[in-house]
């Protein structure tokens, strides 16, 4: 005479705590933007906010190892960069309210690459780190770290996926020679900035918790 019903953040759980978000490729916006060179002004590599030091994923011990060859800018509580004075100025954490400042301001006008590590690998765990690079439509590409077939949730080209890579140095190989061509780096964000991506209806979550038990 008991009930066993799920709530988390899987999507196949009973009452999942997030809607899934999907996207797909807008072919029109895709040729629409051919001609524009968005690596122009772009004077950094790859970038990190992270406030979590210690994590499940031990994403920090792969970035540790990433930067043995190539260069990261670590921002908020892990790392000695913050955005709330300059690109490169005192330790601070990235806090939620100035988020959105952060990418506007310096990851959409000075970097190429993002670091959307997940800290832990858990299958669906997807989280605004990866998220919100396509909701703002931010021109820098995503570099995922997680447990998610991320193929199945974006178009191929639009993010790069540290699995595709048998080692960081593989991995920064990579992302040294798309920073070296312009070409390539504009056919990356291309393909990311004509992802259309839209959420279900918009349902407080207790809201749907209350439908699904009535």
């Amino acid at each position: 005479d008991a009930f066993n019903l799920t709530s988390t953040y899987a999507y196949d759980s009973n009452i999942p705590s997030r809607l899934e978000m999907t996207c797909v490729a807008n072919n029109a916006e895709l040729q629409s933007l051919e001609k524009v060179n968005f690596a122009t002004g772009k004077s950094r590599g790859v970038a990190w906010f992270v406030s979590h030091c210690q994590t499940q994923s031990k994403r920090e011990a792969y970035v540790e190892q990433l930067q043995k060859h190539i260069e990261v800018d670590v921002y908020g509580a892990c790392g000695p960069y913050s955005c709330d004075d300059t690109p490169f100025g005192n330790k601070e954490a990235v806090s939620a309210n100035n988020l959105a400042d952060c990418d506007s301001r310096v990851l959409n006008t000075t970097y190429k690459f993002y670091l959307a590590f997940e800290n832990s690998l858990c299958e669906h765990y997807v989280t605004e780190k990866l998220t919100r690079m396509f909701v703002h439509k931010l021109n820098i590409i995503p570099v995922v770290m997680g447990h998610e077939d991320y193929k199945r949730l974006l178009p191929v080209g639009s993010f790069i996926d540290i699995r595709d890579f048998d080692s960081p140095m593989s991995l920064a190989d990579h992302l040294k020679r798309i920073d070296d061509d312009d070409d390539l780096y504009n056919e990356y964000i291309r393909r990311k900035m004509a992802v259309r991506c839209d959420f279900p209806r918009d349902v407080l979550y207790e809201c749907r918790l209350c439908e699904y038990l009535h």
